[in-house]
């Protein structure tokens, strides 16, 4: 799920896509995009390419809110939705008079957004390929009495590291609460260019995810842009997100606090 943070938000109301009658579904807490050849806004979807070169898509804003009389609740995104259908055939099911588009008598299925530019500051649910898996915890295999890493229990990282835009977190052990970016492209292996401060000994615990804790990363969202998933290589599709806060702390529930890269609000990326 995404949030924005940064106050003041504007909120505005819009239509789910119908693009060509192919009816969308929106979701509560998700990243939305409005381009050409759509009725309203979609789904951000995933990164395409280096930057999203391929797919060029501009994020546009989160979904707050929906204009259904009855909220639907979705296991898809553990959140409330909406699915678009045939405004001339619905007359009853959503709520009216709620914007510039949602005058009395319009009948067409809206969302509220909280719309976003490249200094807005976002709140992103990270999770491991779907809306309830969270990231694995590998176990220290081989210790290290210097600081400057360690082998861990095969599965650490969900995803193919990538050296200096990858981060590791202490969960238990002598270094717990102490976050690294990597220096290093295995999944087993860690090596950090800024040692731990206390030995690692066997046994210990940590999580990795493809991002680094400050500073310019390469995010990817799943396809339904609910979440950065942390089963991502950073190295082929992504998007630009500048790190502002990393939080691996609670089993379940690690997030980030970023903002995307301003080059998501150019129209041409090369």
């Amino acid at each position: 799920m995404f949030q924005v943070i940064t106050e003041p938000v504007r909120r505005m109301w819009y239509h789910v896509d119908a693009n060509s009658g192919s009816f969308d579904t929106l979701y509560v807490g998700q990243l939305v995009k409005a381009l050409t050849g759509s009725d309203g806004v979609a789904p951000l979807g995933s990164a395409s390419g280096a930057a999203d070169t391929t797919t060029e898509a501009v994020p546009f804003g989160v979904v707050t809110g929906v204009n259904l009389r009855s909220p639907l609740h979705s296991t898809t995104s553990n959140s409330i939705y909406i699915t678009s259908a045939s405004p001339h055939a619905n007359t009853t099911e959503r709520i009216t008079g709620l914007g510039q588009y949602s005058f009395a008598g319009e009948t067409a299925a809206m969302v509220e957004v909280a719309l976003i530019d490249e200094h807005s500051i976002l709140k992103g649910d990270i999770r491991n390929g779907g809306i309830n898996t969270a990231i694995t915890v590998g176990t220290v295999t081989t210790a290290s009495t210097s600081g400057a890493g360690f082998a861990c229990s095969a599965g650490l990282c969900d995803f193919t590291p990538v050296d200096a835009i990858c981060s590791v977190y202490c969960r238990s052990g002598a270094n717990q609460g102490i976050y690294r970016i990597t220096s290093d492209a295995s999944a087993v292996t860690k090596t950090t260019d800024l040692y731990f401060p206390y030995d690692i000994a066997l046994g210990d615990t940590f999580v990795g995810v493809p991002m680094r804790t400050v500073g310019r990363s390469f995010v990817q969202t799943d396809t339904e842009s609910l979440y950065l998933n942390a089963g991502a290589s950073p190295a082929t599709d992504y998007w630009v997100a500048e790190i502002i806060e990393l939080h691996l702390e609670t089993p379940g529930q690690e997030y980030a606090l970023f903002r995307f890269n301003g080059v998501h609000f150019i129209v041409t990326r090369s």
